[in-house]
């Protein structure tokens, strides 16, 4: 029998010990009691290996021994928890023997072997799996910072089960943290904007069935702000075996800003186009201008003749009265056509401030609706006023139909209003100082304060599309600053809208230039040139009937040809604009041939610069149509006076003179 036990015995052994060295992961026996608790027993041939030492150098060492120190003292308190429960797993560092660490995760389990109390721990190196786990750490954190770079949305809906993974970041572009919504499909459902629900339902509904290749939208979805924010999605579905749908896997991009940046450009563009139709209209009217200007001239110069040879009995006077009113009421819806489609620096002189405003008044009333009351009021002691009589007009003009837009199309009442300044620091000042004020007072729609804050810059408009330019106020505020003057605005919704302009009073010195009407100066020989036969004949009959004498061509060559045949010319009177040779090339010629002749250049279309090549040219003074024959007739004295009496004979143009160039 003790035979018997004995082979049992190493049988069991040898069972014992082909197992430890099966075992795929490193197998230590450690003991359980008295002086071995904790001691290596036994260790598979991978456990030595693993530590760097053979089987038997192993064999008697305390497992502490193998453990990095902060490990090894906890030895005995994970024996007596082993203890007490039987089986206990935890990670843990061991030290190589050439001293590098490794990680190993531990198993141990409480065992009898061959009736002795046992631990066996069964232990795995982690170094792999770490260097595993760190690396798909470091590619997350890489992809985390990509997809947070990149600003994309992330969003995974598992159709089967009805749940939406939604990304830290989708959820971040609308204002929410990770934990803050849920993984329901209402949850972008309830967000989306109710006008484009359908359509990005539909468009993943044609996914799912099939009809697109991929799930492709742009929508709006609410921030936590309650702001809308423009969302471009692209989707895909994922599909069984049997080809249906059970998963949607897609990304979601903020393009609120490009969205804006395009509509943005869109109303650029179309503001330009507005602009360059504007522009367009400018060289019309210029054009249009000319002629009218012409046959103004006519009209105008035949009555002012007529009323000259008729006298002041006659019958018809009060009707050729209302005709040169008509001309002069024409002439000056001309320069206010001229005036909204130029660009110069304002020619400035005195001017009533009671003037303008009736001028203003009359043409508001003309087109404003009838249910819309225009009153206005010049207080007492209000100082005339240094500025560009059309530019004024035009402000006035701007303001009063910006006015009428905020009324709209109910009754309300517009107000102009001219008020004394007192000097802008407050002090009593002398009346150099002072200035005028000048209101324009709606009872309409008035604005906000975030409004009020852009409604001079350029291009901005609250109108719908097609109904304005946004240009008017900003040429207003450009107007107003060029004349050294100031414009506020003061309005609340619903409350109204009052413009407040301030501008500088004249100096006593500014005086307005006035042509003289030159009957009671001696005869002059005048060339005259114009390319227009019945406007030639017009301002020849007035200027032979003040006792000038007059030699009219509507060629310049054949004018030069004149002027070479006879030097008793005292002035050349040319028209600007010419079919066949320029007024200021036909003022070169002459001045080439006469330096000492009087030059007048009459043109109702100039630009400030062409001032100078006229001056260049030999000019001597620029009239601008329409012209009368009383004018030119002024004209012609006065530079023959300067002739005689020498003084600054610089080209400068006249009240009439229009600046913009054909």
């Amino acid at each position: 029998h003790g035979n018997t036990a004995d082979a049992a015995r190493q049988d069991s052994e040898e069972r014992y010990r082909q197992f430890l060295e099966a075992a795929p992961d490193p197998v230590f026996l450690l003991g359980a009691e008295g002086d071995d608790l904790g001691r290596i027993l036994d260790a598979n041939t991978i456990a030595a290996q693993m530590h760097g030492y053979e089987r038997h150098e192993l064999i008697g060492r305390s497992i502490g021994d193998l453990d990095a120190p902060q490990d090894a003292a906890l030895v005995r308190q994970r024996i007596e928890r082993l203890m007490t429960d039987g089986h206990i797993g935890f990670e843990v560092t061991h030290v190589h023997r050439d001293g590098h660490e490794f990680p190993i995760e531990v198993s141990a389990r409480t065992a009898k072997i061959s009736g002795r109390p046992c631990i066996v721990s069964f232990n795995r190196d982690l170094t792999e799996r770490r260097r595993v786990e760190k690396e798909l750490q470091e590619q997350k954190v890489r992809l985390d910072l990509a997809i947070s770079a990149s600003q994309i949305g992330f969003w995974d809906w598992d159709i089967v089960a009805d749940t939406v993974y939604y990304s830290a970041e989708w959820k971040a572009q609308i204002g929410y943290a990770a934990d803050e919504i849920g993984n329901q499909f209402d949850e972008w459902e309830k967000r989306v904007h109710p006008d484009d629900l359908p359509g990005a339902l539909a468009a993943i509904q044609y996914n799912l069935e099939g009809s697109t290749p991929n799930y492709v939208a742009e929508f709006r979805l609410r921030h936590r702000d309650g702001s809308y924010r423009w969302i471009m999605v692209r989707g895909e579905t994922v599909r069984d075996d049997d080809h249906r749908p059970i998963r949607m896997v897609g990304c979601h991009i903020d393009i609120t800003q490009q969205k804006e940046a395009e509509q943005e450009r869109a109303a650029m563009t179309q503001r330009l186009g507005q602009l360059q139709r504007l522009e367009a209209m400018g060289t019309l009217a210029g054009g249009i201008a000319h002629d009218f200007n012409n046959i103004l001239s006519i009209i105008s110069g035949n009555v002012e003749l007529a009323l000259l040879l008729r006298g002041d009995d006659t019958d018809d006077h009060e009707l050729l009265l209302d005709i040169r009113r008509a001309g002069e009421r024409a002439q000056s819806l001309v320069r206010q056509i001229l005036a909204f489609s130029r660009d110069e620096t304002p020619q400035r002189r005195r001017v009533p401030v009671r003037q303008i405003i009736d001028e203003a008044v009359r043409l508001l009333n003309a087109t404003t609706p009838r249910a819309i009351t225009i009153a206005h009021s010049v207080s007492d002691g209000v100082p005339d006023i240094h500025a560009d009589p059309d530019q004024l007009h035009q402000v006035l003009i701007n303001l009063g139909t910006n006015a009428w837009h905020a009324i709209g199309n109910g009754t309300g009442r517009i107000e102009l209003k001219a008020t004394r300044a007192q000097p802008m620091d407050g002090s009593q000042g002398n009346e150099d100082d002072e200035g005028v004020i000048i209101e324009i007072v709606d009872d309409g729609a008035g604005m906000t304060a975030d409004v009020q804050e852009r409604i001079f810059e350029p291009f901005f408009t609250t109108k719908s599309s097609g109904q304005g330019t946004g240009l008017g106020l900003s040429v207003v505020h450009g107007i107003v600053n060029n004349h050294d003057g100031s414009i506020e605005v003061l309005s609340k919704p619903g409350a109204g809208t009052t413009f407040r302009i301030r501008l500088p009073a004249a100096a006593e010195q500014d005086d307005a230039p006035e042509l003289r009407t030159g009957e009671e100066h001696s005869p002059a020989r005048v060339l005259l040139l114009d390319d227009e036969p019945h406007l030639l004949r017009t301002l020849a009959r007035g200027l032979e009937h003040r006792g000038h004498v007059v030699t009219s061509f509507t060629e310049p060559q054949l004018a030069l040809a004149a002027l070479d045949q006879d030097d008793d010319f005292d002035v050349l009177v040319t028209d600007y604009d010419m079919p066949t040779m320029q007024g200021i090339e036909v003022a070169a010629a002459a001045h080439h041939r006469r330096p000492d002749l009087p030059i007048v250049l009459c043109s109702g279309f100039l630009r400030p610069e062409a001032f100078e090549k006229a001056t260049a040219a030999g000019v001597s003074q620029v009239l601008g149509k329409p012209v009368l024959a009383s004018q030119l007739s002024g004209a012609v004295a006065e530079l023959l006076g300067k002739t005689r009496n020498p003084m600054d004979a610089s080209v400068k143009p006249t009240d009439q003179a229009q600046t913009t160039e054909r």
